[in-house]
């Protein structure tokens, strides 16, 4: 134990400290007498016992966690539990004690009723579960079979219904059942989708019905397919000969044009993939889902089957991430309507809802994408001037750009019917934008500044003559067949002489003023807070380029937008309030410079005399 005799104690593993046993230290007052050690070869030894022999200590180590080593309160329950069952004995009928059991009163229901259904013994289902019923369902992927209670497996694989076996006995227990059905269950009321078996057709399989809406007179509509079906927006002053090519061109490439959410393929992911880098240390989040109208909640519950179908979302149920659901107007398309002045004005109305998703906390915590968007003064200063366009605008833009598997799951949204993930990217990202522009420049990047010009899903195709526009047009629509990039109808307008981009209307003349951002400015009151002064100069500032000394004219409204300054609405504001309404109401034509010509500049006097 202790050869050298050095250690006076030894420490265990779990700090408890053992001092060894000292020597057994001889007795002076002994009254036992002398033992006469010589060895009597004629008596034989005794033999020894136990307990003459001195007792070696023995030392107990002991384990570093005793915990583990106890039994849980769960193990001894069911311990308990078990030990109950195997004193069960049961001698009644098997239906008979099913009957007894409220738990599997409406599973044998259901197997009795569905005796027309033929299901294969080695097919596995969720006990007739519809889908949006099957939480807290275990399933044991790698054999293939479900963790199902042991009584309802006993009754599937040995209950075999037909119209032979069914006797009166089952039908007295279905009655039976039906009797006690309501008494034993509470009714749950729940949400259903309107799923459907019926996958969507692309639309030159079959055409879908569609709304057309007023056109304004410069426009119309033309149809490729059959009994008026698969609209398109063309001008209205073409030629019947410019017209017949512009419909061959179209004909021909009419796969790159899209009629419904069922047209999208999805860009490929080796061009273009959206991907979630979170910031280090980013605390992950789960909301929780918001109320919902009941108009909202019919838009929510159409959209969700739509995008099911067509495999841009999918249902999960183990995200790390969960965001609300939102709800938001949608503009599409453009509406003649009158003005005050009952003059007909395009304008893009309000026709519907759109479904976004609130990921302002899953933005957060993302790392940023600083890919720049194309300056929007030098891309009008480029389109004007031209006789032809064809504008277009991508279907639905975002959802044809596939998301990264590792990160889709962190676009986890929730809503009344359930949690989906985006398989494609959606609305609401924040670095949605610069992968949308990253990937259409990389498309179209040789035609760029050339022959059409991009600022998101908002492509403008030009050229000098209808014939040059056309051709432009048929590489651009090759193009996108190439990359499956699909365009929308409702916003595409072919072979026309002007056109909104970007809130300014963009002609043969030049740049000028939309008119009904006009009449949004003009019917604005007198500003009567900070925050309605900060509306009127953002709207205002957008066409600052119209307005000549719009710095000066607008400095008694920025005084008011100072920190640490009494909002006075004074006489000076007021006109300079008034004085912006009415340069903008009376804005001129703007066209771009022709670079081809030479300029002349003139120095300032001041720097005249220092020289």
């Amino acid at each position: 134990m202790n050869p050298k005799e050095n250690a006076s104690a030894v420490t265990l593993r779990s700090g408890t400290q053992y001092d060894p046993p000292s020597p057994p230290m001889p007795s002076k007052l002994s009254s036992k007498p002398q033992v006469d050690c010589s060895v009597n070869e004629d008596v034989p030894p005794k033999p020894t016992t136990p307990t003459q022999l001195s007792p070696k200590p023995t030392f107990v180590i002991p384990p570093p966690f005793p915990s583990r080593l106890k039994k849980t309160k769960k193990e001894e329950v069911d311990k308990e539990i078990l030990d109950t069952f195997r004193k069960v004995k049961v001698n009644i009928p098997l239906l008979d004690a099913i009957k007894q059991v409220p738990r599997y009163a409406k599973f044998l229901k259901e197997l009795c009723t569905n005796k027309h259904e033929s299901i294969p013994c080695s097919t596995p289902i969720f006990l007739g579960r519809p889908f949006m019923k099957t939480a807290r369902t275990k399933i044991d992927v790698h054999d293939d079979l479900h963790n199902e209670d042991c009584l309802e497996v006993a009754l599937r694989e040995h209950l075999v219904l037909t119209d032979e076996d069914l006797s009166h006995e089952i039908k007295d227990v279905i009655t039976t059942l039906n009797s006690g059905f309501d008494k034993t269950f509470k009714k749950v009321a729940f949400l259903n989708l309107p799923i459907s078996n019926e996958k969507l057709q692309p639309s030159i399989v079959q055409a879908p019905t569609l709304e057309l809406k007023p056109l304004p007179e410069h426009l119309k509509y033309v149809y490729l397919g059959r009994n008026e079906t698969l609209p398109v927006i063309i001008a209205r002053d073409l030629n019947k000969v410019q017209e017949e090519k512009l419909m061959r061109v179209l004909q021909e490439y009419k796969t790159a044009i899209g009629w419904s959410i069922a047209d999208i393929m999805g860009i490929s992911p080796s061009m273009c993939m959206h991907r979630i880098l979170l910031e280090e240390g980013s605390k992950q989040t789960r909301e929780a889902q918001r109320r919902l109208n009941p108009p909202m909640m019919e838009v929510v519950k159409k959209e969700i089957p739509k995008l099911l179908s067509v495999g841009i979302i999918y249902p999960i149920s183990d995200s790390q991430w969960v965001s609300p659901v939102q709800v938001v107007p949608k503009k599409s398309g453009i509406t003649v309507v009158k003005n005050d002045e009952n003059e007909l004005v395009p304008k893009r109305m309000q026709t519907g809802w759109r479904v976004c998703i609130d990921y302002r906390k899953l933005n957060a915590a993302t790392r940023k994408d600083h890919f720049p968007l194309p300056f929007i003064d030098k891309m009008l200063g480029r389109l004007a001037g031209h006789p032809y366009y064809c504008f277009l605008n991508g279907y639905s833009g975002y959802n044809q750009i596939v998301i990264a598997p590792e990160d889709q799951e962190k676009t986890t949204f929730t809503c009344p019917f359930g949690t989906f993930a985006f398989r494609r990217m959606p609305f609401g990202l924040c670095n949605a934008p610069a992968t949308f522009q990253r990937c259409m420049m990389s498309i179209f990047s040789e035609y760029i500044e050339n022959i059409i010009e991009v600022y998101m899903d908002d492509f403008s195709v030009y050229g000098d003559s209808f014939d040059r526009c056309l051709h432009n047009l048929t590489l651009v629509l090759q193009r996108c067949i190439e990359t499956n990039l699909v365009l929308n109808w409702e916003k595409c307008h072919f072979m026309v002489n002007q056109g909104i981009v970007l809130g300014h209307v963009i002609s043969v003349k030049g740049i000028e003023v939309d008119k009904a951002k006009i009449d949004l400015i003009r019917s604005l009151p007198s500003p009567t807070s900070v925050k309605e002064v900060r509306s009127f100069l953002g709207h205002a500032g957008f066409y600052r380029r119209f307005i000549k000394d719009f710095s000066t004219i607008s400095t008694p409204l920025c005084n008011l937008l100072q920190k640490d300054v009494k909002f006075e609405f004074n006489e000076n504001c007021l006109v300079a309030f008034n004085l912006l309404k009415e340069s903008l109401t009376t804005a001129p034509i703007i066209q771009p410079p022709n670079w081809e010509l030479p300029f002349e500049t003139q120095e300032p006097l001041q720097t005249l005399v220092y020289h």
